[in-house]
């Protein structure tokens, strides 16, 4: 199989560069209907909300593995992209980060001045990232130096 790749539970955003979780995925696994969940009130486009939320929740999740580990950022984002363990990785740590929104609400806009950028995922999200993956390798810096990910790989097909 060719990664990254679209099925029904997540989509690959070329623009993010990264996963997005579609509304079936989480009707599926979490049991709520995101169109009927959300307020819709006075949303310009309602019909896309769930969409446009997943994204958020996803934009937030990638800024923050990168956040931690800026190092090895260029090969976080092609393991995340093409490397088969982390696709179901990302989806789990997706569907943690929805479910943690819809029973806590807006997770990633409070202040925390003891703890900042590190509140940006929930700590179940934060300990899947934690494990180290099959190639040895952690998604969080470890003070761990990454493989080199030249231009003429670096985001070609993903």
């Amino acid at each position: 199989m060719t990664y990254p790749y679209d099925d029904d539970n997540m989509t690959y955003d070329l623009t993010l560069h990264g996963y997005v979780l579609t509304p079936q995925a989480v009707l599926q696994f979490l049991g709520t209907n995101l169109s009927t969940y959300l307020d819709q009130t006075g949303d310009a486009n309602a019909s896309t909300m769930p969409q446009r939320i997943l994204r958020m929740i996803s934009q937030h999740f990638y800024a923050w593995v990168y956040a931690n580990n800026p190092r090895n950022k260029r090969f976080v984002e092609y393991l995340l992209a093409k490397y088969e363990p982390c696709r179901q990785l990302v989806q789990d740590c997706l569907l943690n980060e929805v479910y943690y929104a819809l029973k806590n609400g807006d997770f990633w806009n409070y202040a925390d001045d003891e703890h900042g950028f590190d509140k940006k995922v929930s700590e179940s999200t934060r300990l899947m990232l934690d494990a180290p993956l099959q190639n040895g390798y952690n998604l969080l810096y470890r003070g761990w130096v990454a493989p080199v990910i030249t231009n003429d790989v670096y985001r070609k097909d993903y």
